[in-house]
């Protein structure tokens, strides 16, 4: 709705302009008449440029991404995770985690880092030339978070069978 009032909006109000100026103007000089056309133009155009801003920030407001998630302990939010993950990274991670086709989630080592942001930059995006996929078009922001958050949690469950570490130490923050 607002994304149209400003798309139709501003020029609608810029043609009326100018013709208010044409009239207004018309008896002027030349280069008198010029700055009564630019400057008012330059105004909307800014004023166009502010408003699209501001409507962008609007609409990221409240997604989450690679910067703004976080590590979450709500039981309902890490149910969400590990349902997520049951039926869909066990094939590859292994039903608690300890590594099969993928990596070991549950020791200190990763591959492609192991904090929040970087396991849900992993999910989100997936990992080119490698089994692990894309899952941005298959799970929402929410989800993506959830099974983030679920994984974040599996570290030093130690399951038996455990695959040996791959990757690199990584030490979290206390």
């Amino acid at each position: 709705m607002l994304h149209t009032l400003l798309f139709w909006g501003l020029p609608l109000l810029f043609a009326g302009l100018l013709v208010w100026l044409r009239r207004r103007l018309a008896s002027r000089k030349p280069w008198l008449r010029m700055i009564g056309y630019v400057v008012p133009g330059y105004a909307l155009l800014g004023a166009y440029q502010l408003l699209s801003d501001r409507l962008s920030a609007l609409e990221k407001a409240g997604r989450i991404d690679e910067e703004t998630v976080t590590v979450l302990s709500e039981p309902a939010v890490l149910q969400q995770g590990k349902t997520i993950y049951d039926t869909r990274c066990v094939s590859c991670h292994g039903a608690q985690g300890e590594g099969a086709v993928g990596p070991n989630l549950t020791d200190d080592y990763w591959i492609y880092g192991g904090s929040i942001r970087d396991i849900f930059r992993t999910i989100r995006h997936g990992i080119p030339n490698t089994p692990m996929v894309a899952w941005k078009h298959s799970l929402t922001d929410e989800e993506q978070q959830a099974v983030s958050n679920y994984i974040y949690r599996l570290r030093g469950t130690n399951p038996p069978n455990s695959k040996p570490p791959q990757g690199f130490l990584y030490v979290r923050g206390k």
